[in-house]
């Protein structure tokens, strides 16, 4: 999927910790077929650094799972597997989207043709996503000092807002949940004030 932010496994922990004060969230990653279970192990690794309680969902191919998951684990980040899922899989999570909704990030590893047919079969999970759809890059690196000083500077002027205005109101925990500011305070180093702690 051309036009993609290409990511690695510790960025992937980087956004996800920025998104980490939103609530009811999606992320998809886009693996080459034969590295997707690479991946899900790369990326859980990562995140527990930052989220110790980070599990992966067992796959079996069916959606079972990752209800059982996502019913019993409702504040921890999840790594799914979504290349096995098929329509009816897609359509089934579709359906039953109110079911996927919780506090923690939902993490879903897919390839260019799982994704394509998740957008298909299952378009109201689709939207869910939003712009969290990122392609697993084996050689990326987490985002360098020139793209976070640009990021910082693009957030800056969207918002009107100083980086220190922005740690004030965090500290005041009266920084609204935006993924944004979230992604903001981590890319000052302050990651520490996500969730008002």
């Amino acid at each position: 999927m051309s036009g993609l932010i290409r990511v690695g496994a510790a960025e992937v922990a980087v956004r996800l910790q920025a998104l980490s004060a939103a609530t009811n969230t999606f992320v998809a990653i886009i693996a080459p077929v034969l590295l997707v279970e690479l991946v899900v192990d790369e990326i859980v690794e990562e995140l527990r650094c930052r989220f110790p309680a980070t599990r992966s969902v067992p796959d079996d191919g069916s959606v079972q799972p990752l209800l059982a998951a996502v019913r019993d684990n409702p504040l921890t980040p999840l790594v799914a597997r979504g290349d096995r899922f098929g329509a009816g899989e897609w359509a089934t999570l579709d359906r039953r989207r109110s079911s996927l909704e919780r506090e923690g990030v939902t993490v879903f590893v897919a390839t260019e043709a799982s994704f394509a047919e998740l957008a298909r079969s299952a378009p109201n999970l689709a939207s869910l996503f939003g712009a969290n759809v990122f392609a697993f890059d084996p050689q990326a690196e987490e985002t360098t000092a020139a793209q976070g000083a640009q990021r910082l500077e693009a957030l800056r002027v969207g918002s009107g807002r100083s980086d220190q205005d922005i740690i004030d109101a965090a500290e005041a925990r009266t920084l609204p949940s935006d993924p944004e500011y979230g992604e903001w305070l981590v890319l000052l180093g302050r990651g520490d004030l996500l969730g008002g702690e």
